[in-house]
């Protein structure tokens, strides 16, 4: 990512050529002969003012949940449903950035493209863009709380490598502790040696998700999905 440049701000560009672009004004074309509440919007920046409700917001709703059909199976018009909620994404993002640090707009961006792509359009909504957004903001609760209850296990703060000589009960310090866990759920063969050593460099070692997946040549997204899967079988074995 270019520095100082946010992923919002590079998604705002992104839109920029795609609304101007042969691929937008087919993927329009297209739309309107599958969507008829869809007719009569000639650019995607048409359609994005009337799915934000600048332009008959009677209709927005009703618009929107004709994209979002076509999202089931249609990247361009999963961008345009991210556009339309992209200003509540970045304050998530901010929201979340004091914990995640940079990974946090990624992980909103992803969660909400797979909300999008998954949005059931089978029943009647509305406000569909504020439904989104709750909806991303219940996975990222969860995801923290997931987060949370693996420190509360380990004793270890992920915001602190150190544990600053922290003991167990068991005398051990609290990064032993958490060590003789993964060393058991490996043996157990609850978690695999990747995932392991995955869990031992981001949560104890203080690596970041992105440097992982960059070394493994992975998507960050992939790499912290692989964690929390791991993480979950950890609390299994610790609590057992």
């Amino acid at each position: 990512m270019t520095p100082n440049v946010s992923l919002f701000e590079l998604l705002d560009a992104d839109w920029e050529v795609l609304a101007s672009s042969r691929e937008g004004k087919s993927a329009i074309r297209r739309w309107a002969a599958a969507e008829p509440t869809l007719r009569g919007l000639p650019t995607l920046d048409d359609l994005l003012a009337a799915l934000r409700g600048f332009v008959d917001p009677t209709w927005r709703d009703g618009r929107l949940l004709a994209v979002l059909r076509l999202a089931h199976r249609d990247p361009a018009a999963r961008r345009v449903a991210l556009q339309v909620v992209r200003p509540a994404l970045s304050n998530l993002a901010r929201t979340y950035r004091g914990r995640w640090g940079p990974d946090a707009s990624s992980v909103v961006v992803m969660v909400a493209l797979e909300r999008i792509a998954n949005f059931p359009t089978d029943r009647r909504h509305t406000n569909l863009a504020g439904q989104i957004t709750r909806d991303v903001r219940h996975v990222l609760h969860d995801q923290l709380k997931r987060e949370l209850a693996f420190e509360a296990v380990f004793s270890v703060r992920t915001s602190y490598p150190d544990t600053g000589g922290a003991t167990t009960a068991d005398g051990r310090s609290a990064a032993e502790r958490v060590l003789g866990i993964v060393a058991d759920a490996v043996r157990s063969r609850k978690i695999t040696r990747e995932q392991a050593e995955l869990v031992v460099a981001s949560r104890l070692c203080g690596v970041c998700v992105e440097e992982i997946a960059t070394a493994w040549r992975r998507n960050p997204q992939t790499v912290r999905r692989m964690r929390q899967r791991a993480e979950r079988a950890l609390i299994g074995v610790a609590v057992a």
